[in-house]
This record gives structure tokens, C-alpha cells and sequence, in this order.
């Protein structure tokens, strides 16, 4: 039986409005008046202070983020709303406030839609950036640069037709910071063609925009508007993640195993060569079945089983998002990061495989126990 493609995209919806009434309640004023987010609760830092991840300071090149004493400080009034931070995140924890993505999804279901009333033809999906000039009437999404490529790609599976990008002029937006996120989005795109075997039918054209004249003092003139207003660029959203919430959607791996899904509904003897998936793996015979690793997973990827004191460390591959928070976090220094080929198994989407296999040693008593706890996760 063919895969419904609006069912596609309404699982993605799905996963977006829980993402969303998350985010609202209590700070919904706070996201209100920010342009992005940043969700304490996903941050790979939140929950292991000691974990090595600096990606978002890395891709920051306002340096509006920033490590203070192992956790992520933001300091607003350097933000462009690039959404740097928000493409390089691995478990998502900056997003854009109006999160663009749930418009743009349900904006194409209701394209697929139209397509499947007519029947005919397919029409073209036609995605534009904030500061394109062929706005109207578009998929809005925000710039670039924030950008999955399994969006766009997502895009041409589902309506089997030409895919449209307008863009800014790149090179010289505000909000670019001197980079080329169209140049840049195309080489992503690109690049998950070339490993998901698909010729890529997406189109990515610049326009003119008047918005884009005198750019030194329109970056000039933000910054000090900003200070006028004392508006928060980025909204911290507060949470209890140790207590509460430790695993989330990641939309933008859920898009790549949807269009993985597509390809593989053509195609019963699919599978991707290259290892482009990441998976923790184990040394052998040398973990203890402590389970800090499954409790500190963001994605959802790492389980574990336990019966009659034998302890079983599963890994879904799939969803693993490579934050590494598990192989810095073991305590016996057991995990290591490995890359996987997407074999048919695998891409099937409903296997889970079996890292190691303990017989759990005597419990430690309460007080080992929790020194050992405190000294994970640096409290």
C-alpha cells in the first residue's frame, strides 16, 4: 500500500503543535516579543554541564552566545536573527520564535492537497525568505541559514514536482552576517541528494528586495532600536528538565527519516551506502548497566531493558542526533561515537539494536550511589 503522503506531513504538524504548546503557557508573552528561543530543557549542557558542546557558540558569528561556568549565556542585543544557532543545535534547543516551520508544513499539506483534488498537474511548492521580494502568496520560512535541507527536500518528495526558493540578496542581508546562507542551503541540498540517491529538482533564485538598501546603517539602526525598546531578541524558556521532559522531537531528523520513508515506498531494496548515521557503540564487557546514559539522551535513541537482573542497552539508529552527552556522561568511559551505513534493516524504521547485554553487579548503597550522581552531572 502506497504511503499517504499528507499523513506525512500531518505526523510533522503533530509533532510541531506539541513542540509549540510546550513553549507557550506561562512565558508566552516572553516568546511574544522574541524574534528566537532557546529551550534550557533540550540543551545538551542543561542536564551534563560538563558536556564538550559549543556548536551554537561556534556558528554565532555575532558572538551573542556564549559558555558562562559550562552553561549557554545569550546576550540579546548582538543577535541578527540569523538562525545560525538554530541550524547547528543538535537537539533544537534554539528555534525561531513564530516557529515558521509549522506554517510552512501545513502551508504544504494543504498544497498536496489541492494536487490531489486536481489531480492533473502538480503545482510547485514555492518557499521565500523573510527578506525576498516575492513574499506574498509564498511558504514563508525564516532565513536560510536556520534552515534544514530535508525541509526543501521533503518538499519535492511529497508533491513530486519542482521545488522554488526565493531568497534576499544573500551575500548582503542584515541578518546574514556576511555569510551566503542561499550558496550555503544549496550545497546542503545538494549534499542530501547525492546520499539519499535523488535528483534534486529544487530551485534557489535571489531577488531584489528594496528592504536591503544602506544595509550599514539598517544594522546600525537595529541595534540601537534594540536598546530603545529593551525588547528581548531571544527568549530563555525556563523548565524542569531533570525532573520532568529529557526527550524530544528533533523535527529536523524527523523530515530526513520521512523523506527516507518516501524514497524507500519506490523503492523496496533501498538503502544508503554512505555513513552518514551516528550511533553510539559499546567496548565490550565493560559496562555496568548504569543507565546514566539512557536517562541523559535528548532524542529518544538510547532504552533499556531490565529482567531478572540482566540489564540490555538498546539503540534506535535513526534518532540518534550526535550531542555525544551519553559517551562524555558513562562513568566506565564504556561508549564511543561510530557512523552507520543506511542498510534496508535499518531504514525500515522499526528496529532497535542491541548495544550490550550485563548481568547488573550488587547494588551500590544509596550513598555511592548518589555521590556518584553529583559528580556526573557536576552537582
Amino acid at each position: 500500500m502506497s504511503l499517504d503522503k499528507t499523513q506525512v506531513i500531518e505526523h510533522l504538524l503533530g509533532l510541531c503543535r506539541s513542540d509549540i504548546e510546550k513553549r507557550y503557557g506561562e512565558q508566552a508573552l516572553d516568546i511574544h516579543n522574541a524574534k528566537l528561543t532557546f529551550e534550557k530543557n533540550r540543551c545538551v549542557r542543561t542536564l551534563f554541564p560538563k558536556s564538550s558542546c559549543r556548536r551554537c557558540v561556534e556558528a554565532c558569528r555575532e558572538k551573542a552566545i556564549f559558555l558562562n561556568n559550562g552553561t549557554i549565556g545569550l546576550e540579546n542585543i548582538k543577535c541578527t536573527v540569523c538562525g545560525a544557532c538554530v541550524s547547528s543545535c543538535p537537539t533544537e534547543a534554539f528555534a525561531f520564535a513564530k516557529y515558521p516551520l509549522y506554517s510552512a508544513l501545513f502551508q504544504l499539506k494543504k498544497l498536496l492537497e489541492e494536487n490531489q483534488e486536481h489531480q492533473s498537474t502538480n503545482l510547485s511548492a514555492i518557499f521565500t525568505c523573510p527578506k525576498s521580494s516575492q513574499a506574498k502568496e509564498r511558504i514563508s520560512v525564516g532565513c536560510l541559514g536556520s534552515m534544514s535541507p530535508a525541509l526543501f527536500v521533503l518538499a519535492q518528495l511529497t508533491t513530486e514536482a519542482k521545488v522554488v526558493v526565493y531568497c534576499g540578496n544573500c551575500r548582503n542581508c542584515a541578518i546574514s552576517n556576511e555569510g551566503d546562507p542561499a550558496k550555503s542551503m544549496a550545497q546542503k541540498i545538494s549534499r542530501l541528494s547525492d546520499i539519499l540517491k535523488i535528483q534534486p529538482k529544487i530551485e534557489i533564485t535571489e531577488t531584489a528586495s528594496e528592504e536591503l538598501d544602506n544595509l550599514k546603517r539598517r544594522k546600525i539602526f537595529r541595534k540601537i532600536s534594540n536598546e530603545l525598546l529593551e525588547r528581548s531578541e531571544i527568549a530563555s524558556l525556563k523548565g524542569n528538565a531533570p525532573k520532568t521532559e529529557k526527550v524530544f522531537p528533533v523535527l529536523g531528523r524527523e523530515m530526513l527519516i520521512d523523506c527516507i520513508k518516501l524514497i524507500r515506498d519506490k523503492k523496496t531494496e533501498y538503502e544508503i551506502t554512505e555513513k552518514i548515521f551516528p550511533l553510539p557503540g559499546v567496548y565490550k564487557n565493560t559496562c555496568t548497566g548504569c543507565n546514566i546514559c539512557v536517562l541523559l539522551c535528548p532524542s529518544g535513541c538510547l532504552t533499556s531493558r531490565e529482567k531478572d537482573g540482566h540489564f540490555k542497552l538498546l539503540a534506535d539508529p535513526l534518532r540518534c542526533v550526535d550531542c555525544k552527552r551519553c559517551v562524555e556522561a558513562c562513568p566506565e568511559q564504556t561508549l564511543v561515537m561510530r557512523k552507520l551505513s543506511g542498510i534496508p534493516q535499518i531504514l525500515a524504521d522499526d528496529v532497535q539494536i542491541l548495544l550490550t547485554g550485563v548481568r547488573k553487579p550488587i547494588e551500590e548503597d544509596a550513598a555511592s550511589i548518589e555521590a556518584r550522581t553529583r559528580e556526573i552531572f557536576n552537582i
